[in-house]
C-alpha cells in the first residue's frame, strides 16, 4: 500500500482544520457558548458523570469545566444527582431543557451540512462519511 506524502498529510490537516473552523464560525451564536454545549453532548452521550471525570474525558482544565457546569446548572440545562456509589459525590445529568438544546444544535448542524453538500452525489456524501469515520477510529487507536 502506498503511503501518503508529507504534502498530502499537510493538506489533509489543513482541510480538517478549515472544516472545523468553518462549522464553528457558522454555528448559531445565541445561548450557551459552544464549549458548554459540547459538555452537554458529552454527558448526554456517556451518561451521568462526575465533574472531574468529565474534565478528563474532554481534555479541559477542571476549572474551565467547573465554570461551564455552573453556567449550565444556572440555565437549567444540567442537574446534579447523588452518586449512588459515593454519597459524598454528585453526578452530572442533562436536564430535559438541556436535551432540547442539544437536539436543536444537532438540527442546526445537520442543516448546515445538508446545505453545504446539496450539490454532491449521494455516493460522495457516503464516501466522505465512511472515510471520516475511518479516520476518527484510526486516530482513536493510535
Amino acid at each position: 500500500m502506498m503511503q501518503a506524502t508529507k504534502s498530502d498529510l499537510s493538506g489533509l490537516a489543513t482541510a480538517l482544520r478549515d472544516v472545523v473552523l468553518t462549522v464553528r464560525r457558522r454555528a448559531p451564536g445565541d445561548g450557551p457558548d459552544r464549549g458548554a454545549v459540547m459538555l452537554l453532548v458529552h454527558v448526554l452521550e456517556h451518561g451521568p458523570t462526575r465533574a472531574t471525570t468529565l474534565a478528563e474525558n474532554v481534555f479541559l482544565d477542571p476549572s474551565t469545566v467547573s465554570r461551564h457546569i455552573r453556567s449550565l446548572e444556572a440555565s437549567g440545562l444540567l442537574i446534579r444527582t447523588p452518586d449512588p456509589e459515593d454519597g459524598r459525590a454528585t453526578l452530572l445529568k442533562v436536564s430535559t431543557k438541556g436535551r432540547a438544546l442539544v437536539t436543536e444544535a444537532r438540527k442546526d448542524r445537520i442543516a448546515m451540512l445538508q446545505d453545504a453538500v446539496a450539490h454532491w452525489s449521494e455516493k460522495d456524501v457516503h464516501l466522505l462519511t465512511t472515510l471520516t469515520r475511518r479516520l476518527a477510529e484510526d486516530l482513536e487507536r493510535k
